[in-house]
């Protein structure tokens, strides 16, 4: 993971939806909590998702072996 996926996906994105929300006028308290549950969740499907590259090959390498 590099430094500017984590500037942009983990901070960047939860601060412009924390801003945007803060100016449409929703209440500041829950302008951060859903910018920090966006972050959150972008963390958190970068896990699964890197998980789930990751075992690929595994997979591929135990069916190659046992050909």
């Amino acid at each position: 993971m590099s430094i500017s996926h984590i500037l942009k996906y983990h901070v960047a994105i939860p601060v412009t939806i924390f801003g945007v929300l803060a100016l449409v006028g929703v209440p500041l308290g829950t302008a951060f909590f859903v910018g920090m549950m966006a972050g959150c969740g972008s963390m958190m499907l970068l896990m699964v998702t890197s998980d789930r590259d990751a075992s690929e090959p595994n997979r591929e390498r135990q069916g190659q072996s046992r050909r």
